[in-house]
């Protein structure tokens, strides 16, 4: 216990010396100090920040303002950002592995999974570890990654912000950090040599949408899976669910410089799923969507699709992840990260007030997906009135809220109407 402590000792002694050695460096410079976003960041890590120290010293070392600012914002946004790892398992805690390659097809996993869902009570996805970024973040691949990010000439084009946000991130969900900008550069080198140098932007979203669908494909014995393919696992086995493809792509698009991130709905009514995909900003600064193919449909239903969300690494206080407490638990997908709402963008949209008596604050709108409720959009519900922004049109709804950690209904189901029906 005594060599324990001696450690933490000496481990804290060398945090405080390399804060000191930046400060110095911060003083010396020309520009302001740290950023106080960034020292608080970097001051509720644990021993770990010593690695976030480090990627700001190395950059403040070379001078490099571009690499500094960009270090800046990932340390400053890392907070809440973790990896989790689901385990399948039932209400006694009795856990499951599912082999979605064991299956002949999509059909008969899912066969498998309703029958195992009945018999024994209800299947769940339980998380079993969490990674936070800022305590396990090392400063090598951080320094790799900013650097990887931002070495093509065609980077420059795009905002800062827009660079920081959609290029930058060394993550698109609450994947296992796997840091796959390098290998990517490598496997996908000819790139470079097959786009047109005149407009690279338009040409490289064009070139790796092309050859991620035709390489990757969609593979309904994966719908189930516990955790998102990574990008060596689904370059072996070239198939993975929506959520998966979206992602390769994603990864790619961001090594090579063009501003890539997720949108997606959390359910879609009358299936059993939801659905992700990718959207890449053009050079007019607009996000367009890269559909897989065949999925097209899935817009041209009014209705089908309540929500849009997009994906984001920075802070949104308009997100439900901003404004609730951490302990309070919240439905898949609407209060785990944060995200902005991009419904308006894609659908026809309306809002709803529900002016009713509110058996919580936090309440609901699900849609009927996988022969249950689902939650799509929340609100809070003050003085028996709640408010809901941005539905899509034609949507078929209904006011729930969550009891025990599961969905509960508490008003009757309507259809969403137009505003000049």
């Amino acid at each position: 216990m005594k060599q324990l402590s001696f450690f933490r000792f000496m481990t804290f002694v060398a945090v405080i010396l390399f804060f000191a050695i930046v400060f110095s460096a911060c003083l010396k410079s020309k520009d302001p100090g740290l950023p106080a976003d960034v020292v608080q960041s970097i001051a509720e890590t644990g021993f770990n920040r010593i690695e976030l120290t480090k990627t700001v010293a190395h950059y403040l070392e070379k001078n490099d303002s571009v690499g500094l600012k960009a270090a800046f914002f990932l340390i400053s946004n890392m907070g809440w950002h973790y990896s989790v790892i689901y385990q399948v398992s039932d209400s006694t805690g009795e856990t499951y592995q599912i082999d979605p390659t064991a299956f002949a097809n999509g059909e008969a996993m899912l066969d498998y999974w309703d029958s195992l869902d009945i018999a024994v009570g209800g299947l769940i996805y339980d998380p079993l570890k969490f990674h936070a970024d800022r305590d396990t973040v090392k400063a090598g691949k951080m320094i790799e990654n900013i650097d990887n990010s931002l070495i093509h000439p065609w980077v420059k084009t795009f905002h800062d912000t827009i660079i920081y946000q959609y290029v930058l991130p060394y993550r698109i969900g609450n994947e296992l950090v796997e840091y796959w900008k390098t290998p990517i550069l490598s496997d996908y080198s000819w790139l470079l040599n097959a786009m047109d140098t005149s407009h690279p932007v338009a040409s490289l979203t064009q070139l790796i949408n092309r050859h991620t669908d035709s390489l990757y494909h969609f593979d309904k014995r994966f719908v189930k899976q516990a955790h998102e393919l990574s990008y060596d696992e689904i370059k072996r086995s070239k198939r993975g669910n929506y959520t998966d493809l979206a992602y390769q792509k994603i990864r790619i698009l961001r090594a090579f410089g063009i501003p890539a991130t997720l949108d997606y709905t959390p359910f879609i009514s009358d299936t059993n799923q939801g659905f992700a995909w990718a959207v890449a900003m053009n050079s007019e600064g607009d996000f367009v969507p890269l559909l897989p193919p065949g999925t097209e449909h899935l817009f041209n239903h009014k209705g089908r699709i309540p929500k849009v969300y997009r994906r984001i690494f920075h802070s949104n206080e308009n997100s439900l992840f901003a404004k609730k407490k951490r302990e309070v638990t919240t439905p898949p997908f609407i209060g785990h990260f944060h995200y902005k709402d991009v419904t308006h963008e894609y659908f026809s949209i309306s809002e709803v007030v529900l002016n009713m008596a509110c058996p919580d604050t936090l309440v609901y709108l699900a849609v009927w997906n996988d022969d249950e409720w689902k939650a799509v959009d929340w609100a809070i519900c003050l003085e028996n009135q709640a408010y809901f922004k941005q539905l899509a049109t034609g949507a078929f709804l209904r006011p729930v809220y969550l009891k025990d950690k599961r969905v509960e209904v508490f008003g009757e189901p309507f259809i969403l109407k137009d505003p000049d029906d």
